[in-house]
């Protein structure tokens, strides 16, 4: 899914920008614990409101003009 970039009580999420039949995607959507953070629209997201010692799951999620969704990708971490 993605590499991850961790800072002191940060992380920076970054992956392979994704496309469909008719081109690239419109945005990104992310949720950290199941909470929506703002959408990017780039093949990157820095979180950087990160508690040490806290469990994160992140998905993420591709969505086309046409506001199709693609598959939810998922990573968990716990930060430190």
């Amino acid at each position: 899914m993605a590499d991850l970039v961790r800072g002191r009580y940060n992380l920076e999420l970054k992956w392979t920008p994704s496309a469909d039949a008719e081109g690239a995607v419109a945005y990104y959507s992310v949720k950290r614990n199941g909470q929506a953070m703002t959408p990017v629209t780039t093949a990157k997201f820095v979180d950087t409101t990160l508690v040490p010692d806290t469990k994160y799951t992140y998905d993420l999620q591709a969505y086309d003009k046409a506001g199709n969704p693609s598959q939810v990708s998922q990573t968990t971490l716990t930060g430190r």
